[in-house]
């Protein structure tokens, strides 16, 4: 609610000042650094452009954006996306999809949340024809390697649609072998694993009377 984004955030007559964009640039004086940890980051740049965004504050809200699209690295690619996405950041998210097109298998080889992409989006990438990869097959084990980190029964669905985007044409002979062997590890978790630990069964009374 705005009376609680209000609460938390600066005065918009503090937001307006033209020393808050150097933030994003420049070192405060020698003798005010307690440390190098005291460096803006990623976090406090989202943070910021989320209030920028709602005051309209447009040269802090342009220099928070220009803050965070020098950041996306294959490592951060999907987290970024994801923050990109809650702080209404379209530059970052653009950014962040077009790493994900043009160095696929560094960002889900090395980013950690690629696993929690929606299938949506990947199903977007996978459908570009400028996606960059090695070798198609490694579109394949990302594919496999996105599900099998967190399987889920919606994502086991998602796979029927993303499976037949891998251009099975430029996979050989020898690499979709592999893939028949791997398809009984893609099959679907239990209901009752997905959902958390089975119930155990109520003991049964053996006892002869």
């Amino acid at each position: 609610p705005r009376s609680l984004l209000a609460a938390s955030s600066p005065p918009r007559c503090l937001l307006t000042s033209s020393s808050l964009p150097r933030l994003l640039t420049s070192s405060p004086p020698h003798h005010l650094a307690p440390s190098p940890s005291a460096a803006i980051d990623q976090e406090t740049a989202l943070q910021l452009h989320h209030v920028a965004d709602y005051y309209e504050v447009l040269r802090l809200k342009e220099a928070c954006t220009n803050f965070l699209l020098e950041a996306v690295r294959p490592s951060n690619c999907c987290a970024l996306w994801a923050r990109g996405e809650a702080v209404h950041c379209p530059e970052l998210t653009q950014r962040c999809m077009d790493m994900l097109t043009l160095d696929f298998t560094e960002v889900a080889e090395h980013d950690p949340c690629f696993a929690e992409l929606p299938a949506a989006v990947l199903k977007d990438v996978l459908e570009r024809d400028e996606l960059v990869c090695g070798e198609e097959y490694e579109v394949y084990e990302a594919l496999v390697a996105w599900y099998k980190k967190a399987p889920t029964a919606e994502k086991h669905a998602s796979l029927l649609e993303l499976l037949p985007l891998v251009r099975w044409a430029r996979v050989g002979e020898e690499r979709r072998a592999d893939v028949f062997e791997e398809a009984d590890e893609m099959a679907p978790p239990h209901p009752l694993l997905a959902d958390g630990a089975a119930e155990e069964e109520p003991n049964k009374d053996v006892s002869t009377p």
